[in-house]
C-alpha cells in the first residue's frame, strides 16, 4: 500500500533542500535511490509520470553528500 506521507515528490525535494532541478537530477543519478512511479494519463495525447522517493532515503543522501542549501 502506497502511503503518500512517507514519500517526497521531486518538487518537494527541490523546495525542502533549496536545490535546482539540474543538481537534484545529478544527485539522484549518482545515488540511485528506489523510486515509485505513477503514470497519470490526461486524455489520449498527454501523460505525466510522477516520481516519489522515500523520505528516509532522500534525507540520508542530503546528509551524506552535504548538498543541502546549495
Amino acid at each position: 500500500m502506497f502511503e503518500r506521507d512517507r514519500y517526497y515528490s521531486l518538487t518537494e525535494i527541490q523546495k525542502k533542500f533549496k536545490i535546482s532541478r539540474f543538481k537534484l537530477s545529478k544527485l539522484l543519478d549518482e545515488h540511485k535511490p528506489p523510486v515509485i512511479e505513477n503514470k497519470i494519463t490526461y486524455g489520449a495525447y498527454y501523460s505525466l509520470t510522477a516520481k516519489y522517493y522515500l523520505i528516509e532515503d532522500i534525507d540520508s543522501i542530503f546528509i551524506d553528500s552535504k548538498v543541502a542549501d546549495m
